[in-house]
C-alpha cells in the first residue's frame, strides 16, 4: 500500500537521531525530517556506485575484457 511506505521514526532515531522529532511511545506520533536523511542516502549511493564499478572492473579483468 503506497500510503504505508516509508521509514519508521523509532528505527531512524537509532541511526540519525537529529532527524526525528517526538518521543517514542509518546502521546503524539514521532515525525521524521526527511531532508536530514538525503545527504546520508546520497553518500551511501555514491559509495555503492564505487563498489559496483570496482567489482565490474574486476569481473572484466577476470573475463579477459
Amino acid at each position: 500500500d503506497v500510503l504505508h511506505q516509508g521509514f519508521l521514526a523509532h528505527e531512524v532515531d537509532n541511526i540519525v537521531p537529529t532527524s526525528v522529532f517526538g518521543e517514542k511511545d509518546g502521546t503524539e506520533m514521532q515525525q521524521i525530517d526527511h531532508s536530514k536523511l538525503v545527504p546520508l542516502l546520497t553518500k551511501a549511493i555514491q559509495e555503492q556506485q564505487e563498489q559496483i564499478e570496482s567489482l565490474q572492473a574486476e569481473i572484466n579483468t577476470l573475463k579477459g575484457e
